[in-house]
Formats: structure tokens, C-alpha cells, sequence
């Protein structure tokens, strides 16, 4: 089916008396955007485009194709690797101009596949889910300065997944203990497979459940039960929120040093409807889509 993606950039630039605002749209095949930096550059599958400048910049070889990128221009994408003579793509990462090779956990078959997901802002940590055949998928956690690949897994869960990373190599994600079905429980994990559900109880109404950001305050944001939930991992406090009235279910995708979430609200049905929505600690309250003025927010969405 063919796709069009479509970008809505906004951002808001605050003073005294007024606040500029420009609205950017990209169109056509390969515009999607998965990550975006401060200086505003934003990582397509194939290159990286630059508000700044509107345009883009092919990715260099050997890379495949390129899912995220930090502030200090580090990449994260794949690139090719040879198992068994057949040529697959295994996670990699570019610092200063070089890509690096990340490989597969020990074991990988022609079947193995990979999801890079994010970068650390400090460049020391990448997280994803991998796989070394067909049906084992886990969160991997790969140490830059170590080179060193590990898989985040328990016996006792069937998947897991790494969504998100801070400067401590905390991951952000989800694991499925269920046997057989799917129970997506939102987790943080670190090294040597420690895995903790966010919170302690499982989810009991929506079997996808995730942590989909942490900041590096080890503050984490995501969804659970289709409403949208603030983690301080470090006071252990849980906050859940309302889904606006007229909406079916809520969540926060990303949160920044100093707090503020952005996220989305959503109708499901007939037709699929995302509005923003943004908490600001200061104000202890959440801006539903007909309040959202005075903040700055980008979103990015694609549909069939």
C-alpha cells in the first residue's frame, strides 16, 4: 500500500510580546521524520534534513538507513553484515564522520533482524530490540566507549523491547511475560537484565503498555491502561492523567531535562484523530489541544 507521509513542524519562539510561529510541511515518499535534535536536525530513513537550512543530506556509506540522531550529531541506523552468505543489516552508529558496526548477540542466523531505537544525549549508550532468528525479540543495550553488545532479557518474560536511554544507561520500554498472546508491561531496565515494571502492578485494560521516553533526571514518561503517565524513578512517585473528555485514550511520548511532556490524545474510532498534548510541571496541569498556546511542541505522523 502506498504511503504518504507528512511532517508538521512548530515551534514557538517565546517574547515578550508576541511569539513567532512558522509551520513547515514536507511532502512525498521518505519524508517521515524519527528523531530530531536541538540545532533542528531531523533523521529521515535516508538522510538528515535541516530545518535550519530546508534541505537534506544524504546518509554516507556503508549505512543502510538511519533511525535517530543526539545534539551532538551522533547517528544511529544500520548497515550491512554477512551471515551464512546472506546479507542482512545489523544496528550501527556514526560518531565524527565514521560508522561503527554493533553487530548481533552471539549466535545470530541468516533470520537475525534489529530496531535501533536511541542514542544517549551524551553518546555512550544505544538501545533497540534485536533478534537472532526468527521469534526471539529482546532489548539490547550496547555500551559505545566498551563496544559491547547485551541482551536485556529474562527467562521468564517471551520479549522485551528499548524504546528510550538516558546518560546513565537507564532503558526505557516494555516486556511481555505472557506465555503466548501479548501484554506489552512498560518497564526501565539496565544492565545485567534488570527489569522492573512501571508500576509494580501489571496493566490490566490494554495489552500494549510502554515507556516510551526517560530524561536524565530518570524521569520517565509513557502509556498504560491508554492513559498517559509521568515516573520519577528517582522519588518512585507514579502519575497517571485524565484522556481529555471526547478522546479515547492518551499518552506521553517524549520529556525534557526540565519536565515537559508532550504527547498526543486519540480517537480510534471511525477514523483515527491525534491531537498534542503537553504537561508543564510549573503549571501542575496538562494543555489539552484547544489550549495549547504558549509552549513549544513538534509532532510528526504518517498515515495510509
Amino acid at each position: 500500500m502506498k504511503k504518504i507521509y507528512q511532517l508538521i513542524l512548530l515551534f514557538l519562539c517565546f517574547q515578550t510580546a508576541s511569539a513567532q510561529v512558522e509551520l513547515r510541511y514536507l511532502s512525498g515518499f521518505g519524508t517521515s521524520l524519527y528523531d530530531i535534535n536541538d540545532s533542528g536536525n531531523a533523521v529521515q530513513r535516508g538522510g538528515v534534513y535541516s530545518f535550519l537550512n530546508d534541505s537534506v543530506t544524504p546518509m554516507d556509506t556503508p549505512a543502510t538507513s538511519l533511525t535517530g540522531i543526539n545534539n551532538y550529531g551522533d547517528l544511529i541506523g544500520t548497515m550491512p553484515i554477512v551471515i551464512n552468505s546472506t546479507t542482512l543489516d545489523q544496528p550501527a552508529y556514526e560518531k565524527n564522520g565514521v560508522w561503527h558496526a554493533m553487530g548481533y548477540f552471539p549466535g545470530a542466523t541468516d533470520q537475525a533482524s534489529v530496531s535501533n531505537a536511541q542514542i544517549s544525549e551524551n553518546g555512550e549508550y544505544i538501545t533497540g530490540q534485536m533478534s537472532i532468528d526468527c521469534c526471539n525479540s529482546q532489548a539490547f543495550l550496547y555500551n559505545v566507549p566498551a563496544s559491547t553488545i547485551e541482551e536485556i532479557a529474562d527467562p521468564a518474560n517471551e520479549y522485551s523491547a528499548g524504546y528510550c536511554i538516558n546518560n546513565s544507561g537507564i532503558i526505557g520500554g516494555w516486556y511481555d511475560p505472557q506465555p503466548s498472546g501479548t501484554l506489552r508491561v512498560p518497564a526501565y531496565m539496565t544492565t545485567g537484565s534488570v527489569i522492573n515494571s512501571v508500576p509494580s502492578a501489571l496493566p490490566t485494560l490494554s495489552t500494549v503498555n510502554q515507556v516510551s521516553a526517560i530524561n536524565n533526571s530518570n524521569v520517565m514518561v509513557g502509556d498504560r491502561d491508554n492513559v498517559p503517565f509521568i515516573y520519577d524513578l528517582t522519588s518512585n512517585t507514579y502519575t497517571a492523567f485524565a484522556v481529555p473528555v471526547g478522546y479515547d485514550m492518551a499518552t506521553f511520548t517524549s520529556i525534557s531535562d526540565n519536565g515537559i511532556a508532550v504527547g498526543y490524545c486519540q480517537i480510534t474510532f471511525p477514523n483515527i484523530v491525534r491531537d498534542a498534548i503537553i504537561y508543564h510541571p510549573s503549571r501542575h496541569a496538562t494543555c489539552f489541544p484547544e489550549k495549547c498556546i504558549g509552549y513549544a511542541w513538534y509532532y510528526f505522523y504518517s498515515y495510509n
